[in-house]
């Protein structure tokens, strides 16, 4: 009975780490052009006291293959001992008109694994959804949701989110902060790390992301 017990446990790490990438479709990155990140957050953990993010790092990039659709990878940096690769696709299925938010949908597909050697291979399948509005010139607010499915364990993970993110007025420069509330239907009391979270289930996290557009095609960048 044991192993099961472990096993989900290490299901819940991965699934945590595998949340601390801000969200990379609020809006499309625009057609031949690349939009990089560097997302640096996590689960929020109380062990030591006042609630501490932990600081698990992300690279992210996106192509815009159509005015509408992007596609993007990323690569979670092995400073923590669990490895992660990612691909995925999102699209613009609602534009922006007045008050009525943009809708974002996408799918991904990411692989993760405890190091060293990618010991306990996980191949986790994505679809993720966000409505974002403007509410001042270079700054967007917007919701979402993601829902994570293990094929291993036929479980579905929904985590929720809200952020802000504002791009500079020059250059391609762009700031996000996010918060999350990570596998959000699976009970964190199991864990050794003490996560905060909501009556029990998953965990709360913050995630920061600095990020820079470069137009491929040599023309301005328009937001």
């Amino acid at each position: 009975m044991g192993r099961p017990d472990t096993n989900a446990v290490l299901v819940l790490l991965l699934l945590l780490c595998a949340g601390c990438s801000a969200t990379r479709s609020v809006r499309p990155v625009g057609e031949g052009r690349l939009g990089t990140a560097l997302s640096v957050g996590g689960p929020l953990f109380v062990n030591l006291g006042p609630p501490l993010p932990v600081p698990i790092p992300v690279l992210s990039a996106r192509y815009g293959v159509t005015a509408r659709t992007d596609v993007d990878v990323g690569i979670l940096l092995p400073l923590v001992p669990t490895l992660g690769l990612d691909a995925g696709a999102s699209t613009l299925v609602v534009p922006p008109s007045g008050w009525r938010p943009a809708v974002m949908a996408g799918a991904r597909a990411t692989l993760l694994g405890a190091l060293p050697g990618l010991r306990s291979p996980h191949v986790l399948l994505e679809a993720h959804g966000t409505a974002s509005w403007s509410p001042a010139p270079r700054l967007l607010a917007y919701t979402g949701a993601d829902a994570l499915f293990d094929p291993g364990s036929m479980r579905l993970h929904p985590t929720a989110l809200v952020g802000l993110s504002f791009a500079a007025p020059l250059g391609g420069l762009s700031l996000s902060a996010e918060a999350r509330w990570l596998a959000m239907a699976t009970s964190s009391r199991a864990l050794s790390m003490r996560y905060g979270s909501l009556g029990g289930q998953g965990a709360l996290g913050v995630v920061i992301a600095l990020g820079y557009t470069f137009d491929l095609r040599g023309h301005r960048r328009d937001r």
